[in-house]
C-alpha cells in the first residue's frame, strides 16, 4: 500500500507511534458493544492487552493497519489480516479479515470509513485474496448499514449462549 494524501487528508500505514490512538478507538468500540449488550466481560488490563495485540498486528507481515489523519491528527483506522482457509474444500487459499474499523465520531461524515475499506480491499485484491470477511454486533444497525453500503452481505450468523 502506498501512502496517499488528498488535500489535508493523509492515509498511511499505522506505526507503533499510532498505538495510543488505536487503543483509544478499540476501547471506545468495546464500550459501545457493552452498551448494546453484545460484549463479553473484559480483562481488567484490557487497554494494555489491546496495545500488545495491535503492536503485534502492526509488526506482522500478514496484517494491514491503515490510518487516516488530517494535519497529523489521527481520525480513523482499519485493521485486518490475511487468513488461510481452514480447509482445502474451495479454490480460495486465502481470505481477508477486517477486525476493526474505527472512525472518530466527529469525522464520521467524511467518508473515511469507506475510503479505508476501499484501500484495504485494493491491497488484498492485489495479493490475490478471494474475499474479505468482517463481523459486528448484531444490534449495531449503523454497522449493518455501513457494511452493506460497502457491498458486504451477510453469509453466516454466529449464535452465542452464555453458560
Amino acid at each position: 500500500m502506498n501512502p496517499t494524501s488528498s488535500g489535508e487528508l493523509a492515509v498511511r500505514l499505522a506505526t507503533a507511534a499510532d498505538l495510543p490512538f488505536i487503543v483509544r478507538g478499540a476501547c471506545a468500540l468495546a464500550e459501545q458493544e457493552a452498551e448494546q449488550g453484545a460484549a463479553l466481560t473484559l480483562q481488567a488490563d484490557f487497554p494494555q492487552r489491546v496495545e500488545r495485540y495491535f503492536a503485534d498486528l502492526i509488526a506482522s507481515p500478514t496484517a494491514l493497519v491503515i490510518l487516516a489523519e488530517r494535519q497529523q491528527q489521527p481520525l480513523a483506522y482499519i485493521a485486518g489480516s490475511l487468513q488461510s482457509m481452514p480447509n482445502d474444500f474451495t479454490t480460495a487459499a486465502l481470505y481477508g479479515m477486517i477486525q476493526v474499523l474505527w472512525v472518530e465520531p466527529d469525522a464520521r461524515r467524511l467518508q473515511l470509513g469507506k475510503t479505508l475499506v476501499e484501500m484495504f480491499e485494493a491491497t488484498l485484491r492485489d495479493q490475490g485474496v478471494h474475499h474479505i470477511d468482517t463481523q459486528h454486533a448484531h444490534s449495531n444497525l449503523p454497522a449493518v448499514l455501513f457494511w452493506q453500503s460497502c457491498g458486504y452481505a451477510p453469509v453466516s450468523t454466529t449464535l452465542r449462549k452464555m453458560l
